[in-house]
């Protein structure tokens, strides 16, 4: 094969085989699976994971919400409950009985749908 004095792909070498190419690549990248560690002081008030295809938002601080708000779109009403399961309170803003208790409450965001969840236990 005839190589032009000007290509880009000139080296000056023969071709590879697509076995030898393969190891090749294998021998000089490293693929990262592990998940990436952020130490919890440098993650404190961020969201770290905006492009998760999933999340689950429970009950908030307001220290904490400011950014999920940002970073989900959330509505006032969202951000209202989330704040009211937080605190333990029911969405009027009085103290949760065992009627109105939402703890693990939480927002689902998967597929570009919003639900609520509440867990309930199984005797």
């Amino acid at each position: 094969m005839t190589q032009l004095s000007d290509d880009c792909f000139a080296f000056g070498g023969g071709f590879l085989t697509v076995d030898a190419a393969l190891a090749e690549i294998e021998a000089r990248l490293t693929s990262v699976v592990e998940p990436e560690a952020a130490r919890l002081e440098a993650a404190h008030g961020r969201t770290i994971a905006e492009n998760a295809a999933t999340a689950l938002l429970l009950g908030q601080s307001p220290e904490t919400l400011r950014p999920l708000a940002e970073a989900y779109g959330l509505s006032a009403d969202e951000q209202a409950d989330l704040l009211a399961i937080g605190a333990g309170r029911d969405p009027s803003g009085g103290s949760a009985n065992a009627g109105t208790d939402r703890r693990g409450e939480g927002l689902l965001l998967a597929a570009g749908q919003r639900m609520w969840l509440k867990p309930l236990a199984s005797p």
